[in-house]
């Protein structure tokens, strides 16, 4: 499995809470019921709701609903790419360096048809 770019955002996203790594780390250990993670962070039921559906968007978390009780489950492979994407420099290169080569090309199509220098007429 290989992850889009837009997916490793969006891990990394996730990631950037204290209380979803919180929820990441205790399911790495095993699944669990999500009352019993917002009871772990002391906050609400919505509140670990909205956490859990952030890590769903991610693509870290599945959840079940069963009766009244939500489990869950850390789904492992979009943090293994994500860590890979961490590990390996050729990526983060790849990636910054097409990012700048879009940036200087739309650089480019905006001044196109301005003047080279002041004073002189577009060449179109």
């Amino acid at each position: 499995m290989s992850l889009s770019e837009s997916q490793i955002d969006a891990v990394f996203r996730a990631m950037a809470s204290p209380a979803r790594r919180a929820i990441v780390a205790r399911l790495a250990s095993g699944d669990a019921v999500a009352g019993d993670l917002a009871k772990m962070l002391g906050v609400s039921a919505p509140a670990v709701s909205r956490h859990l559906r952030t890590l769903e968007a991610a693509g870290l978390v599945a959840t079940q609903r069963k009766g009244r009780r939500v489990e869950c489950h850390l789904q492992r492979e979009p943090m293994r790419e994500a860590s890979h994407w961490l590990h390996n420099p050729e990526l983060f290169w790849l990636s910054t360096l097409q990012a700048f080569g879009t940036h200087i090309e739309s650089i480019k199509n905006e001044s196109a048809g301005t003047p080279d220098k002041p004073g002189e007429p577009d060449h179109e």
